[in-house]
């Protein structure tokens, strides 16, 4: 290791990291407005690059309107230790709870770490509330410690600032005087790192022997490793060389991605001046052109060092992004994301996947912000994958970003299992949630970055992946598809014994909405919600629960069909209890039941229905349940009931014969009572499967004398019957089903959200 005269320490085991006492820094314990989030509009910002890289220039740029609190290298050896017990290009794989350095990093992202080298760079023009932005870390040294850091503290915004290793070498040659990790030892002396490089890399860092081989190799080392860790994926990589060439768009893009985008004109006074200016740390103040600063080291190198420089590169695996030339590839980077280092023979080869053969195709794109990426790639030309810490990712993976809102359809080559998730790079939604639909079917609303959803499986061919938020702002939403196992049946190749199903025809945003209660009790009870009709036109009663519904029932590959109103329904029963009872019924149909009826008033109609025990008389449309065949023929039977009383054939129903029946016929919660007195189905009229709670009058528990909540189920008093469908009928259906839901995650013991 380096001490802080910058002499070769003891080689230590940091995988356990000692607890060390630095004498020059100190942890406040005052109140920072930055600590509780009260000034800032972001999580924090972390710019880590290279000596030598730019990064004191791009921090400039940044704090161009003196709006951040500044952090300048609190990572540095300088500023936390004096006795060798911290390390340039610190490896930090994990620390244990209590660990002082844990302490250290909890503190520099909450502003409340202090040392005289680290904050020269924050002004004070106009006091302390001037700082509206929020903390700017700015750090040399750190990137090996990035990845545990970012999982401590996911709500740091991390920038990774790149120059051409040639570059950055040949200035710290000549900074003869500065702190540098000088010797490839410094990497090899930390055993976590020692372990994980190949021998191909330890043979390439040991053989380095001047001090511009030996910055090259260090520095190939360290960014190879970086850029292969999945959590580098949260970090937005800048290239100083696109900086350089083109800094408004680039600092357009960062200044976007940090959650402080600029506006459409010009750049402000103070950041033009600040691109113009030289950061305070260069060494040729009044070199200014881009090209001479770019070429530099291209005339200033002697041959034979660039040459062994390639070499290194190519060792490395860093050949593709960069090499002789002055400019990097960007698109190379993708190529580095994800793949692991440990146990490879051969540095710069990837070990082959046998599952990497699943290759999902996108047939159809419609993104609303951004655009699509495979591997989790959002639009960018950096690797800003998904980083939601998947433990289960592995080659036969594929991860596809695309900004909510947005709308792919796949083509599967074999059975998959999906879910959705929440980029870590994204902001906590605040205007609402990103809601996930595969097939029409909701499986989760997410706002938080690392969330996932519930996963579903998938059967070979088409399948359209909807994401969908309130606004166009975008989101940073991430679907991953990975093979099933081997011989494990796919959600869709045999026909499901209950499928749950609704109709949802709103546009496709507010269907996730208005779905999202009904599709949470769902998957919590182990159902997939099937859902018809979204992004089409409703028309009447009749018309889509009735005759298109009929349609999209005959599509459905399920034995038994659970029929809920999407919007102020809940399932809290699992498939085999609903089913046990259903069967019971000893019929092919049941439909649910209650105490008012609608849509006809009139005693002549109300009064011709049997009187049940507990006066639920009457059918509710809102629920019912059947075998395919049952749903079909009771929805046949409507249509062509509908169909009689339309042209006035005799078997209208008596108690209404001769009224104006137009308007009536129309409505399927009729029809359904129509043949309910015709004996054609039955009615579950003692809540064995289905209860419908009136909201008319009171509609809090504890203040409905029928019902109760026992061992998270709701009991209806009167016949001791636990239904495991709640349907929420009259005009507070949207409030009482959500306390209500409240009221039973609460007994559950299940979180609410």
């Amino acid at each position: 290791m380096i001490n802080a005269n910058g002499n070769i320490a003891p080689r230590v085991n940091v995988e356990h990291i000692p607890r060390f006492e630095p004498p020059q820094f100190r942890i406040s314990t005052e109140h920072d407005p930055l600590d509780d989030g009260s000034l800032r509009l972001t999580g924090p910002v972390w710019l880590v690059g290279d000596g030598r890289s730019g990064t004191t220039w791009l921090l400039e740029m940044l704090n161009h309107d003196c709006g951040w609190k500044v952090l300048f290298e609190p990572f540095h050896p300088e500023a936390l230790s004096s006795s060798g017990g911290f390390v340039p290009f610190q490896h930090i794989p994990s620390l244990p709870d209590g660990d002082l350095l844990a302490d250290v990093v909890d503190a520099v992202f909450h502003g409340r770490f202090h040392h005289p080298r680290c904050e020269p760079y924050t002004p004070v023009p106009a006091g302390e509330s001037a700082l509206t932005h929020g903390l700017l870390v700015k750090d040399i040294f750190a990137h090996l410690m990035l990845p545990w850091c970012m999982k401590r503290h996911p709500e740091i915004r991390p920038i990774l600032l790149l120059r051409h290793p040639f570059a950055v070498a040949l200035s710290k040659v000549r900074l003869t005087g500065s702190f540098w990790a000088r010797e490839p030892d410094s990497l090899l002396a930390q055993d976590s790192l020692r372990a994980a490089f190949p021998e191909t890399w330890k043979e390439a860092l040991a053989g380095a022997r001047t001090p511009f081989r030996k910055f090259v190799a260090i520095w190939c080392a360290v960014h190879r490793m970086l850029l292969s860790l999945p959590e580098c994926a949260n970090a937005l990589v800048v290239f100083y060389e696109d900086l350089l060439c083109a800094p408004e768009s680039e600092l357009r893009r960062i200044f976007a991605w940090i959650g402080k985008p600029l506006e459409d004109c010009a750049l402000p006074e103070t950041l033009r001046k600040a691109i113009a200016k030289p950061s305070s740390q260069s060494v040729s103040p009044t070199e200014t052109g881009a090209q001479a600063r770019l070429c530099k080291w291209m005339v200033e190198t002697p041959r034979g060092e660039i040459e062994y420089g390639l070499e290194l590169l190519r060792i490395f695996g860093m050949d593709g992004i960069y090499g002789a030339s002055a400019m990097p590839d960007a698109s190379k980077l993708r190529d580095l994301a994800g793949k692991t280092i440990i146990g490879w023979q051969e540095a710069g080869n990837v070990v082959p996947n046998e599952r990497q053969v699943f290759v999902p195709a996108v047939t159809d794109a419609r993104v609303g912000f951004g655009s699509l990426g495979r591997g989790g790639l959002l639009g960018y030309d950096t690797p800003c994958s998904c980083g939601i810490e998947l433990g289960d990712l592995d080659g036969g993976d594929t991860v596809f970003s695309a900004h909510a809102p947005s709308r792919l359809t796949i083509n599967l080559p074999g059975p998959a299992r999906v879910y959705g998730a929440m980029n870590g790079t994204s902001h906590p939604c605040r205007s609402g949630y990103c809601h996930f639909t595969v097939d029409g079917q909701p499986i989760g609303r997410l706002c938080l970055p690392y969330e996932r959803t519930a996963c579903v499986e998938l059967a070979p061919g088409a399948h359209e992946l909807l994401v969908t938020c309130k606004d166009n702002t975008g989101q940073h939403s991430v679907w991953i598809i990975q093979p099933a196992e081997p011989g494990k049946p796919s959600g869709k190749g045999t026909p499901v014994q209950l499928a749950l199903a609704t109709i949802a025809c709103y546009p496709a945003a507010d269907a996730a909405e208005v779905l999202w209660p009904l599709a949470r009790s769902a998957r919590r009870s182990g159902h997939a919600l099937h859902v018809m009709g979204v992004d089409t036109h409703y028309g009447t009663h009749a018309e889509t629960k009735i005759h298109r519904l009929l349609e999209w029932v005959r599509g459905m590959d399920a034995e038994h069909i659970l029929f809920a109103d999407g919007r102020d329904s809940l399932v809290i029963g699992g498939s085999e209890e609903i089913l046990s009872e259903f069967r019971s019924f000893g019929t092919d149909f049941v439909v649910s039941m209650e105490k008012e009826c609608w849509p006809v008033k009139q005693p002549a109609w109300t009064d011709s229905f049997p009187k049940q025990t507990d006066r639920r008389n009457w059918p509710n449309a809102g629920g019912w349940i059947g075998t395919k065949s049952g749903v079909v023929r009771v929805l046949t039977e409507a249509i062509r009931r509908q169909q009689a009383l339309r042209i006035g054939i005799s078997t209208d129903p008596g108690p209404l014969r001769g009224m104006d029946l137009s308007e009536l016929i129309e409505n399927d919660q009729f029809l359904m009572q129509a043949l309910y007195l015709d004996n054609r189905i039955q009615g579950d009229a003692n809540c064995r499967i289905f209860t419908t709670i009136g909201t008319a009058d009171s509609f809090h528990l504890s203040r409905n004398p029928e019902y109760e909540i026992r061992k998270s189920r709701v009991l209806l008093k009167s016949t001791g019957a636990t239904p495991a469908v709640l349907h929420f009928s009259g005009p507070s259906c949207g409030l009482c089903r959500d306390q209500w839901a409240e009221l039973l995650d609460k007994f559950c013991g299940k979180r609410s959200g």
